[in-house]
């Protein structure tokens, strides 16, 4: 079931977003299709996205739970403003990674959330 949501959501976001994600293409349905995208798989039972599940990893809460629509949602959000105003990318995620004992980002330490190898 997961493989069939996972093709069904690339097959509708890659066409909308023109393949790839940016302030460029930051039309209202790319913003929408992208939110949906990564809160709808991280809401799932795969707890991931298409990149996390290539990875291994999956996102719950600090006691290994699902995430709920809400808190996967402003989760996005607050990784896409910390990203936005740090203006240089991912450098953010790294030193807060580096410096917590869980490894988590900024955005994961306000959601009270991590992000952990999926067990097999």
């Amino acid at each position: 079931m997961s493989i069939v949501f996972t093709c069904l959501a690339c097959a509708i976001y890659y066409p909308i977003s023109g393949g790839g994600i940016g302030f460029s293409q930051g039309t209202p349905i790319t913003v929408f299709t992208v939110a949906l995208y990564h809160t709808l798989f991280e809401i799932s039972p795969i707890q991931a996205t298409i990149g996390k599940v290539m990875f291994g990893i999956r996102v719950t809460n600090l006691y290994g739970k699902k995430l709920g629509f809400f808190k996967s949602l402003f989760r996005l959000i607050f990784k896409t403003v910390l990203i936005a105003c740090f203006g240089i990318g991912i450098l953010h995620l790294l030193v807060s990674l580096l410096n917590t004992k869980k490894k988590q980002g900024i955005h994961d330490s306000m959601m009270g959330t991590v992000v952990v190898l999926k067990e097999e």
